[in-house]
């Protein structure tokens, strides 16, 4: 994969979802629009309550819920994805590599994913990554409709 892509890859009955952004933050700024529910609301969702420690779970107002599986402090993530209309049953880990002084790669992937659901969570991903993007970068982040005008879609 490319730098600042998304893609999906069929393994057995299930995809995997990739993406990959290199973003202009260091890792506490990038760690910290993850795990602060009041950050998500700026980039990810209208609203979100989150329990950000292992065991604890997460919920927001686009239906998205799941329980935090693995915490690393600003190198990983992992958490159960129980969204009932997309991919219940699935994983995400986003991962937060160091990129030269001030730079942060992040890398998300969306395991067990359903060959019906792998399309719009593919979409899904890469307007939330691109939305952390603009608000890492100019404090605003892309709302879903503005994005997809954007892209002509």
């Amino acid at each position: 994969m490319t730098a600042d892509e998304t893609s999906t890859q069929q393994t057995g009955h299930y995809h995997e979802i990739r993406a990959e952004r290199h973003l202009n933050a260091p890792i506490d700024r990038v760690w910290f629009a993850w795990s602060d529910a009041e950050q998500l609301e700026h980039w990810f969702t209208d609203r979100a309550d989150i329990d950000f420690r292992i065991g604890g779970r997460y919920r927001n107002s686009d239906g998205d819920e799941g329980e935090y599986l693995e915490i690393v402090p600003e190198k990983h993530i992992s958490f159960t994805w129980e969204q009932p209309d997309y991919a219940p049953g699935s994983i995400v880990t986003v991962d937060f590599v160091p990129d030269g002084d001030n730079g942060t790669i992040l890398r998300l992937e969306h395991s067990r994913v359903a060959c019906d659901d792998a399309e719009d969570l593919e979409i899904g991903w890469t307007w939330s990554l691109d939305s952390l993007t603009a608000f890492i970068n100019n404090g605003l982040g892309l709302r879903f409709e503005e994005w997809v005008a954007m892209r002509g879609m």
